[in-house]
């Protein structure tokens, strides 16, 4: 999959708020596309949004209408520093979103 996720302009998580399960969860695709080095377009969810902000590697869409993601789409391919910011921005965040680290945090809330 990586080979096809890299000649991607935009990864796009776009998960409905249906239930808990998808408002906590943190789909592998977000991770896919931050390794990857792909800015991301992704549904408002809670953690989701906590890892796309607080890396900085994309954007938030509040509402999952066609036409507004398609407007979004077309806004981001369109702005090129900014895209060039997310994609930059992707490689502080590969390095620090690994299991190696966060199975640290893991293990110390266990101990």
């Amino acid at each position: 999959m990586l080979q096809y996720t890299q000649m991607a302009d935009i990864g796009l998580s776009l998960d409905k708020d249906s239930n808990i399960n998808y408002r906590y969860s943190l789909p592998n695709k977000l991770f896919d596309y931050i390794h990857a080095g792909i800015p991301v377009l992704a549904s408002d969810l809670v953690e989701v949004k906590k890892v796309v902000e607080t890396w900085k590697v994309g954007e938030i869409v509040p509402e999952l209408v066609p036409e507004k993601l398609a407007e979004r789409i077309r806004q981001m391919l369109s702005d090129e520093d900014k895209l060039a910011q997310y994609k930059a921005n992707t490689k502080n965040a590969a390095e620090g979103l690994t299991w190696e680290k966060e199975s640290k945090q893991v293990l110390a809330t266990l101990y």
